[in-house]
């Protein structure tokens, strides 16, 4: 378990580089391998909530996954993904050649109807990371529900 105690002090005081950030979370890099996603607001905690769930639930390899998880959900650390250039990287690996071709595969139905996902967002480059060569998805937090919410 990390101390979160700790790694919110070391945010403060800019000892991590930021990433990126979107309307209700800020990446950080923890420099070791993983990445800290810290809540700015309600909408980022219920990212961070469902990303856990998602990533409790799922038996795929199709997610990033989370290795920690502060107790209010306002931060959650997981495994560091590379960057995509292009969303064309996946398109290859999965051997299709556009977004719709992309929906259409089972796999993806499959996680976008348990996960309560949103098609729309894993057409986005930036929502897609690699692993270990494979490309994952490492944002998945912003599902029908929080978007329903937020």
């Amino acid at each position: 378990m990390a101390s979160f105690n700790g790694l919110r002090e070391n945010i403060n005081k800019g000892k991590y580089p930021r990433l990126g950030a979107g309307s209700g979370r800020v990446v950080f890099d923890l420099k070791n391998g993983y990445v800290i996603k810290a809540a700015k607001n309600k909408k980022g905690i219920a990212q961070n909530k469902a990303e856990c769930a998602i990533a409790k639930n799922d038996q795929s390899s199709m997610f990033a996954k989370i290795i920690d998880v502060s107790e209010d959900y306002h931060f959650v650390i997981m495994e560091k993904a590379d960057h995509v250039r292009s969303i064309s990287e996946v398109w290859r690996y999965y051997e299709v050649r556009n977004n719709r071709e992309l929906a259409s595969l089972e796999s993806f139905q499959k996680i976008c109807t348990k996960h309560d996902l949103l098609m729309s967002d894993l057409y986005r480059r930036m929502n897609w990371g690699i692993v270990k060569g494979k490309p994952v998805i490492i944002d998945y937090g912003f599902t029908k529900e929080t978007k329903k919410l937020y």
